[in-house]
């Protein structure tokens, strides 16, 4: 589901669930730009609404948002 990353005002799309839930930053001008890329896709029937993330959506974004930013570590051997 990259493509939806490529739609303007959306930073970050994931797959989660049923859905695929995009960044809460974005606003509600994005939600009929995201429509439109989904149906460009294939996916003319899929629905799109804002909705209220869960404790569980919150969690699951902020980790991902942490393994975005962690820069990769060496590894040493002993």
């Amino acid at each position: 589901m990259e493509f939806i990353e490529t739609v303007p005002g959306v930073p970050h799309a994931s797959p989660f669930g049923r859905g695929r839930p995009v960044d809460p930053d974005c606003g509600e001008p994005t939600i009929p730009a995201i429509a439109a890329r989904l149906a460009e896709q294939g996916f003319a029937g899929a629905r799109t609404e804002k909705i209220k993330p869960s404790l569980e959506d919150v969690f699951v974004s902020l980790i991902e948002a942490h393994d975005r930013e962690e820069t990769p570590q060496l590894e040493f051997e002993r």
